[in-house]
């Protein structure tokens, strides 16, 4: 009847959606505001970039959110950060789905102790994705909706800890006391434990970078 055929014609002409959301994740002893100009400059290129796309056939959105799980608790480890910072990407995911996107995107963009932040909560992430067999909190919404990655962007990032690498050099005994005045992170940094190397040699860790579409890496250097 003419009820369905225009149904039908809706949905037909409806656009298919892609939304792509970028976390930003601050630094040690950092809060959300410290990234807000690359927040700003995000969302007016978006604004730009909607203008452009307007007569695409895919729809494209992107939601650009600042990280406030790790505000003034950068001291206890870059394991307690990266799964706060999984919980939530998780939440920001689940409480903007409108169920119309056929593809969800994620980026990443991690400063500082926050690329750390990062990398612990992309290998997690893609764990619980790639395991179809775990069954969590959120795999309703996995087995819902279309995931992938797509940059993975750090700036003045650690990846190799801090030991050997401080811009003066220090004997051992001084990084362990210094690491220890820095609480679970600084012992993280100063490689007093093996996570960093885990975080280096265990697949679902470099796998997940794998994943993503590009991958961007800025350091300081110094002579």
């Amino acid at each position: 009847n003419n009820n369905e055929r225009r149904q039908q014609q809706s949905s037909s002409d409806k656009k298919k959606k892609i939304t792509h959301y970028c976390f930003l994740v601050h630094g040690v002893n950092g809060y959300s505001q410290d990234l807000s100009y690359p927040e700003t400059v995000l969302k007016l290129f978006i604004d730009w970039k909607k203008l452009q796309l307007e007569e695409q056939e895919v729809e494209q959105d992107m939601i650009v959110h600042c990280v406030t799980c790790n505000e003034k608790k950068t001291s206890d480890g870059v394991e307690n950060g990266g799964k706060r910072l999984l919980d939530e990407i998780m939440t920001t995911l689940i409480q903007n789905n409108d169920n119309n996107s056929e593809l969800i995107t994620i980026s990443m963009f991690g400063n500082s102790l926050g690329g750390l932040y990062s990398r612990y909560a992309a290998g997690e992430l893609y764990s619980l994705l790639t395991n179809s067999s775990k069954n969590t909190k959120y795999t309703k919404f996995f087995n819902s909706n279309r995931i992938e990655f797509n940059v993975f962007l750090t700036t003045a990032t650690p990846h190799l800890g801090l030991s050997k690498n401080t811009y003066w050099p220090m004997p051992r005994a001084a990084e362990i006391g210094i690491a220890h005045t820095l609480g679970e992170t600084g012992k993280d940094l100063f490689q007093l434990n093996d996570l960093l190397k885990r975080m280096t040699t265990e697949p679902k860790y470099y796998n997940s970078l794998q994943a993503f579409r590009k991958r961007i890496v800025y350091a300081n250097a110094y002579r």
